[in-house]
């Protein structure tokens, strides 16, 4: 049948039709050879035999398909299944209807067999048209087999109750001496055309869905008919027709049988073997090893994945076997043993659990283990699955990504340069150790906030635009800014670089920043600004000393002649002029001093020592009506530095007080002791890490505008009157701090005052002051014999009237050439060299030089309107030359004549 059913269903109909056919019309054709009446009795046998054969299989049907119900859920199997109970009992009351068989209750009769034969084949009928509908999956709630079975049972009390005790009132199908009635005859063809449209219907479902097991139907229903046309043609209750008629019936009913054998038993045994071999093939597939065991731990099964690892061919080959009969390690093996049992005896799952296992080759494998207790349906343990991934690799490239994680933290951690990441909503997401430091805040504070919640004045930098630059694909340029954070106080430059963050599909996912701290780079370049503004100013200084000082010499000397014969009044006048002339000076020594080219006497100083010692000049520079106090330090503080220097910024300080303290006040100096580290450095943007004295000194003045603060110490920049300042004090202040490797400070405020803060750096309190020998005093000099070598003709002239009208004699030369030609003709009587250092022709220096060969114990003194340190660029001065910067007063001049001799006459002796 099998074969048959792989043909196509025409073919298989037809084929079915013409085998049921062939009896009919044998008996038909060969009707005198075929054709018999049989004796009662042994018709009766085979009818009997028959009909409870049919029973049987009736009754199997509805056992096979009503219990199998609640696996295979098929409605339409159920359906038949519960109509052949029906069937099997009617069938059951037409056999024992029949004459010659036991009374069933009432008087058997031919009648009464056939009226049950009709109902039954009616039913039948019926019940075969009404499952072509009936599918599978088919749910209502009349197909339950509760329902259905009052149904069957309803039918057969009906029939019976009917047939038996109300005969009268169902119709004859038998008449006795007569034979088959009119409405057997009819009922037979009803049947027939029943039976006919149901093979209609079954065969259109068949089309649509199929299901090769309606060929079984078919060939019952097939078979049906022809029982039904033959029995309708039968002469004799005996004979042939209706044996024929029988046989046909019982082998329908077991086509029907196979049906539902098929859909209640083969099907969803099918079913079953193919979602098995489907379960087999998807955990063959899985790549994950996965084994199951009992409870005593013999494997009842695994994939393919585990059998090539333990070593076999065949999951088969596995089933039955324990651990110890694979090549693995028995410590390891143990181990999973027990950890198995602990699963099984807390019935509790475990995984995810990190293991190690030896393979056959010897290497050894990571695997990620889940491990889950086998339990049936009473909840108790059976077994276990085990389910296991190799992660040997991934565990390998996990390692290796987090040995390159922790690299590139330690990288972020502990580079010198800030780093900083933004997602796409620019929330901060990383901030390393270095924008802590430099910051003040730590990441915790940050992480998940936007930058305009951390640091509002970004809007001012530009910072901004170009973060929403960089998340459009644009590049942006490197920012310098100045930044401040309140709390906690920091501040100073940073250098910015941002680039866009991508991600593995080259999306813009954020944004990294790197950030370097640039303070000392900006101190530095001011630092290096202002020394070029120095450095420019000690050119212009020096350049223009020599000859404003040579002018303001003549000046000098002239006033200074006239004033010893003049009247009381021209006394006032001349004095005016001597003291512009001494303002005029004081400013060209005031640029010196700003441009480094001062000489500085450096000796070990307690700060307390150097205020008290210019307090009384500070009072007199103030006045009454501001006082001035004093608070001297709890600690000794000596520092190294040039006395007279420092206390001409005490000085210019005080000075600036005074102005701006017109209408008088309070000026204090205090002085403590302060120790820079990196975070003073970091917070106040300047100072080198080190012990320092701060000297401050405060007033209440009138103060100094917020927009004039970042330019009070350039030079000529002041805010006083036309007339009334120089702009060169607070800038010579700032040279002679710097000079000393000191800082300071200026605190103002418009209507509150003025606070300077100097740091100076301070020394080991053991260092000794420098001690200076005493000058001999030494008498006048009178009627000397003066060589003047002067380039200037009007400083010649004064100066050769200087000194005669000290009743000296003098001889004039024009440059150093001529002095040396001078002295050798009258170097007897030459008592004194007086030397311009810068000379045409032949230098101060070299013409000193010359002269000394002529005569080693010739004196000198050096006149020059540079200062000394900018002469030893362009000559070497002898070690023990005495030099004079002009302008030189009268009796500067005939003093430095006097020590220069008086050396002299030390040496000799």
């Amino acid at each position: 049948m099998r074969q048959i059913e792989h043909s196509s269903p025409s073919r298989i109909m037809a084929v079915i039709i013409v085998l049921s056919m062939t009896p009919f019309v044998l008996v038909e054709l060969f009707k005198p050879q075929l054709y018999r009446v049989m004796e009662v009795s042994s018709y009766l046998v085979f009818h009997n035999i028959v009909e409870i054969f049919s029973v049987i299989v009736s009754l199997s049907i509805f056992g096979l398909g009503w219990f199998s119900f609640d696996q295979n859920k098929d409605s339409h199997a159920l359906y038949l299944c519960v109509a052949f109970l029906a069937i099997g009992l009617m069938d059951f009351m037409h056999a024992l209807a029949y004459t010659g068989m036991p009374p069933l209750v009432t008087l058997n009769t031919p009648n009464k067999s056939t009226q049950f034969w009709i109902v039954v084949r009616l039913f039948s009928a019926s019940v075969f048209l009404s499952s072509a509908f009936i599918y599978p999956q088919t749910v209502r709630c009349w197909l339950s087999k509760k329902n259905l079975m009052a149904i069957a049972l309803s039918t057969c009390f009906i029939a019976f109750v009917s047939i038996i005790f109300f005969p009268g009132n169902v119709p004859a199908t038998f008449v006795q001496g007569k034979g088959l009635t009119p409405f057997k005859m009819v009922s037979e063809y009803v049947i027939i055309v029943l039976m006919s449209i149901a093979i209609v219907f079954y065969w259109r479902r068949m089309s649509r869905t199929n299901e090769k097991l309606i060929l079984n139907y078919l060939a019952a229903f097939v078979l049906c008919i022809f029982s039904e046309l033959v029995l309708s043609n039968y002469k004799s209750v005996f004979d042939t027709y209706n044996v024929l008629g029988h046989i046909y019936k019982l082998v329908g009913f077991m086509l029907i049988y196979k049906g539902i054998f098929v859909a209640a038993v083969n099907k969803p045994y099918e079913y079953l073997r193919r979602n098995r071999n489907m379960l087999t093939h998807i955990m063959n597939s899985i790549p994950q090893a996965i084994y199951w065991k009992d409870r005593e731990g013999v494997y009842l099964g695994c994939n393919s994945v585990f059998a090539t690892q333990a070593g076999f061919d065949n999951p088969d080959d596995i089933v039955g076997k324990y651990d110890l009969c694979f090549q693995w390690n028995k410590d390891e093996c143990e181990k999973n043993c027990e950890d198995e049992r602990d699963v099984m005896a807390s019935k509790k799952a475990k995984t995810h659990k990190l293991e190690t296992r030896r393979q056959v080759d010897g290497t050894a494998k990571w695997l990620d283990t889940t491990k889950i207790p086998l339990m049936d349906n009473g909840g108790n343990v059976e077994g276990i699955l085990v389910v296991y991934e190799d992660i040997t690799a991934r565990k390998s490239a996990d390692d290796e990504l987090k040995e390159a994680l922790l690299f590139n933290k330690q990288v972020i951690t502990c580079a010198r340069e800030g780093i900083v990441v933004y997602d796409r909503e620019l929330r901060y997401v990383v901030w390393n150790p270095f924008m802590e430091e430099v910051s003040g805040l730590k990441a915790a504070e940050l992480i998940g906030k936007k930058y305009w919640e951390a640091f509002p004045f970004f809007d001012e930098s530009g910072i901004p635009e170009s973060l929403l630059r960089i998340l459009r694909g644009e590049s942006v340029e490197t920012l310098e800014f100045k930044y401040h954070v309140s709390e906690p106080e920091r501040g100073g430059w940073v250098s910015l670089s941002y680039a866009p963050l991508l991600n593995v599909r080259k999306e813009i996912n954020g944004i990294i920043g790197t950030l370097r701290d640039i303070t000392e780079r900006k101190k530095t370049e001011e630092q290096r600004r202002h020394s070029q503004k120095m450095e420019a100013l000690g050119q212009l200084a020096g350049g223009v000393a020599h000859d404003f000082n040579n002018m303001l010499q003549v000046i000098i000397g002239y006033a200074w002649l006239l004033e010893k014969n003049a009247t009381t009044v021209q006394k006032e006048r001349i004095k005016d002029i001597l003291s512009a002339c001494e303002r005029a000076a004081e400013l060209t020594s005031g640029l010196l001093s700003y441009s480094s080219k001062q000489v500085f006497k450096i000796e070990p100083i307690e700060l307390d020592d150097l205020v008290e010692g210019v307090e009384k000049f500070l009072r007199r520079i103030l006045g009454e009506d501001i006082s001035f106090s004093f608070i001297r330090s709890r600690l000794p503080l000596v520092a190294s530095i040039d006395r007279a220097h420092m206390q001409q910024v005490f000085v210019n300080l005080a000075s600036n007080a005074r102005h701006a303290m017109a209408s008088g006040g309070k000026l204090s100096i205090s002085l403590e002791k302060v120790d820079m580290n990196e975070a003073f450095v970091h917070s106040h943007g300047f100072g080198k890490i080190g012990s320092y004295g701060l000297i401050t000194m405060s007033d209440n003045g009138s103060g100094i505008p917020k927009e004039h603060l970042h330019k009070i110490f350039e030079p000529f920049f002041t805010t006083k009157e036309n007339g009334k300042g120089t702009g060169l004090g607070l800038s010579i202040v700032y040279g002679i701090v710097t000079q000393h490797n000191g800082y300071i400070k200026c605190y103002s405020e418009e209507g509150v005052g003025t606070t300077f803060r100097i740091y100076l750096p301070l020394t080991d309190t053991s260092e000794k002051p420098v001690e200076t020998e005493d000058i001999i005093a030494v008498g006048d000099y009178a009627n000397l014999t003066v060589l003047i070598a002067e380039d200037d003709p009007a400083v010649r002239r004064i100066t050769r009237n200087i000194l005669e009208m000290h009743g000296h004699s003098v001889i004039e030369s024009a440059n150093g050439s001529e002095a040396v030609a001078m002295f050798r003709e009258n170097c007897e009587k030459i008592d004194l060299l007086i030397l311009d250092a810068l000379m045409p022709e032949l230098n101060g220096a070299d013409a000193f030089s010359r002269i000394r060969e002529i005569k080693p114990d010739a004196k000198a003194l050096f006149v020059s309107g540079y200062a000394r340190e900018i002469l030893s660029g362009r000559m070497l001065l002898p070690d023990d030359a005495d030099l004079i910067i002009k302008p030189v007063l009268p009796e500067q001049l005939l003093d430095a004549i006097r020590r220069t001799l008086d050396r002299g006459r030390r040496t000799d002796a």
